[in-house]
């Protein structure tokens, strides 16, 4: 005999009831009663929170071993979830499921799967199925959201794997494919309901309960900088009954093309991350697809992709998984599917230093004199990107320190130019804070340190070095704490940035 799971909404709920209260009024429902103290937990499903129904409303069996199951079938409340908890705990009302699914895609089980429950209007199909019924309502759109369509398909993927029940449509169906028990040309059940209704997404369920995917390895950083590139490689495992086909269109961004559904490895909310980069993904929501060999079920797939530092500062957090995108002439939604991989990021500055290198030198200060003519020393330091940049500059310690003297250093290729002036009494003690400057992007590679001026007898001098942090996003109000500056705010321990 066939096993099949019955997933049927509430609106068979209301038709069953043999009461004025039905579950589609807009009345309160009775509260349902939910236990308080800790009790034994006899679910069937690991994930289960136990609500268990009232005396006379289902069936003691002893399945499978008397009977087969072979079914699943989804129904929709026609109302809250806690309306089917009232009803269903309500004893000689009749009428039960063995599931119910929340708003939230929490899972009740009211009826041991051993036993009968009293949901499709049809006495064979109660004795060989599981019902399931959701939260919604069938001629409603907007009620049955992501989070029902997971918890509910990763119920019946245990449910078909416990009893071997096919994962198809003949037997995972809705109330409304229930034969009418009175007559095999009608649908619905005896009251002939017509739920899960329209706006239950067949194609979104099924893929669902036929896909899955583990993750085999994923080694992803936790701090990355505006700009920075860093591969990244991660490996999923086929754990569902699909192949994952290949993306062998000319093009391997455009998936739409093939000739099945392709798998990405893509963002779990279908939105643009802000670590895509043009090059290292494939679109602002996909890093990269199976790609070459179809991916059976049981065998891996890598998926390989970059990640670029945003320019904003702050922990950022997202989430990758395998994403289904359906064909363009198959229509539908892309819709995740198994485990999830964090993308927990803190994005901080760069924090770079540039001593002066020995050929920068370009004239030294004898004692008894001034400034010379030419710059004593010149250099450039590239910036990974343009914008707001902290300059710090760190001169060495003069042979002597004489009032009024000091280390005089210009900056070329930011915003205006400028020139930062250290005292003497200030140089050989770490990096002195000089400002915040804009650097345009065109100007990253090219930005030219001269030190113009340096106390008398400085022969044969180094002239220090450059440290810049950043960019920042906007223009900050105050030094940006680094270890070994001085200033009011330096610090010695670790910053977190944003």
């Amino acid at each position: 005999m066939r096993a099949f799971i019955l997933v049927s909404l509430a609106l068979p709920l209301a038709c069953q009831i043999a009461s004025s209260t039905a579950l589609a009024q807009d009345t309160a429902p009775i509260p349902p009663v939910l236990q308080t103290a800790p009790v034994p937990s006899p679910v069937d499903y690991a994930g289960a929170v136990w609500v268990a129904a009232g005396e006379g409303n289902f069936q003691a069996a002893n399945r499978p071993r008397e009977q087969p199951i072979d079914m699943v079938i989804v129904h929709d409340i026609e109302g809250p979830d806690t309306a089917a908890l009232s009803i269903f705990q309500r004893a000689g009302a009749k009428v039960s499921s063995h599931y119910v699914v929340g708003v939230d895609g929490t899972i009740y089980q009211m009826v041991r799967e051993h036993d009968v429950a009293w949901h499709a209007g049809n006495g064979d199909i109660n004795r060989r199925s599981v019902g399931i019924e959701t939260h919604g309502y069938a001629y409603r759109p907007g009620f049955y959201t992501p989070k029902i369509y997971e918890a509910e398909a990763k119920l019946v993927r245990d449910i078909t794997q416990r009893y071997n029940i096919p994962r198809d449509r003949t037997h995972i169906i809705g109330h409304a494919e229930v034969p009418n028990p009175r007559d095999p040309t009608r649908f619905g059940g005896v009251s002939g309901h017509t739920d899960p209704g329209p706006y239950w997404d067949w194609n979104t369920f099924m893929a669902l309960v036929r896909n899955d995917a583990r993750v085999e390895s994923a080694e992803i950083p936790t701090v990355i900088r505006p700009g920075e590139k860093l591969p990244i490689v991660v490996n999923l495992q086929n754990t569902g009954d699909d192949a994952w086909v290949a993306n062998k269109a000319s093009n391997p961004r455009i998936g739409l093309q093939a000739d099945a559904p392709v798998v990405y490895l893509g963002t779990s909310q279908g939105t643009a991350s802000e670590f895509s980069s043009l090059g290292g993904w494939l679109a602002p929501q996909y890093a990269d697809v199976v790609k070459t060999t179809d991916v059976a079920p049981g065998a891996s797939a890598r998926f390989e992709f970059t990640l670029q530092g945003p320019r904003t500062l702050g922990e950022i957090n997202e989430e990758l998984r395998a994403i289904r995108v359906p064909t363009i002439a198959q229509g539908g939604t892309p819709t995740p599917f198994g485990a999830s991989i964090p993308l927990k990021l803190n994005v901080v500055p760069w924090d770079m230093t540039v001593p002066a290198p020995d050929n920068a030198t370009a004239g030294t200060t004898p004692a008894g004199t001034t400034t010379k003519p030419q710059p004593l020393a010149k250099w450039t330091v590239k910036l990974p990107m343009g914008g707001i940049w902290g300059v710090f500059v760190a001169p060495p310690k003069p042979t002597k320190v004489r009032k009024k003297e000091a280390f005089s250093y210009s900056l070329d290729g930011i915003e205006g130019g400028s020139n930062i002036t250290i005292d003497s009494k200030d140089a050989g003690q770490g990096f002195v804070f000089g400002g915040y400057y804009r650097v345009p992007e065109a100007s990253k590679n090219a930005l030219v340190v001269t030190l113009d001026k340096a106390p008398q007898g400085m022969e044969g001098m180094n002239a220090g070095s450059i440290r810049v942090v950043g960019p920042f996003p906007t223009m900050p109000e105050k030094m940006p704490p680094v270890q070994g500056a001085i200033g009011e705010i330096a610090t010695s321990t670790p910053q977190q940035w944003g």
